[in-house]
């Protein structure tokens, strides 16, 4: 069983990940057919399409299968067989959401491009532009897995991830949307209390 645990250390008014019931985090295997556990403490569940009344499910896009030759991955080795399947070509994510703060996680690998320049992508979130003309080969090469996390925002009961290339594939290994909560207040100081012993 995954154990979520606190992901930052925090001063009051800071936001932190809460612990929370596995329902209330999302996470896909994008394009994959088996679930994987990552070091993030999430499971990345099987990808699937979107209905309504689901936690959450892809729109479009299509399923691009490699066998992982030449895969750069600074993470567990395990994490490996999250990048086999991709999700690629213009597509979303769509999740059910209440109003509130969310931790977006983008699993991304560049397989197709040779050098910068050629693979860029726009990426949406809620309706509003969130990273534009991200060049992954220029960020960390080809073949070499980034991983992406923002803070965004629901003001609905939908969220969707958009994300579109100006030249070539989009290659989405997995996406994950958790919420994020402010901290219980902290406690005042006690006081009155004597450090002898009576």
């Amino acid at each position: 069983m995954l154990i979520e645990t606190f992901a930052r250390t925090c001063a009051a008014g800071a936001l932190v990940l809460l612990p929370l019931p596995a329902s209330a985090r999302v996470a896909f295997n994008c394009g994959g057919e088996s679930a994987v556990a990552c070091f993030d403490s999430l499971l990345y569940e099987p990808d699937a399409e979107w209905r309504p009344g689901a936690a959450g499910g892809y729109l479009g896009g299509s399923v691009q299968s490699w066998d992982g030759t030449g895969l750069r991955h600074d993470g567990p080795v395990a994490e490996r067989k999250l990048y086999k399947e991709l999700r690629t070509g213009d597509h979303a994510y769509r999740f059910a959401t209440e109003p509130g703060s969310y931790e977006l996680t983008l699993r991304l690998v560049e397989l197709f491009a040779n050098g910068p320049e050629h693979w860029l992508v726009d990426i949406e979130a809620g309706g509003q532009p969130l990273i534009s003309g991200l060049d992954l080969h220029h960020e960390v090469g080809k073949l070499r897995t980034f991983d992406l996390r923002r803070t965004v925002v629901a003001t609905d009961t939908l969220f969707d991830v958009a994300l579109s290339a100006r030249a070539d594939s989009v290659g989405l290994a997995g996406i994950a949307l958790r919420p994020l909560a402010l901290p219980p207040a902290l406690r005042p100081p006690v006081s009155g209390v004597r450090d002898e012993p009576s």
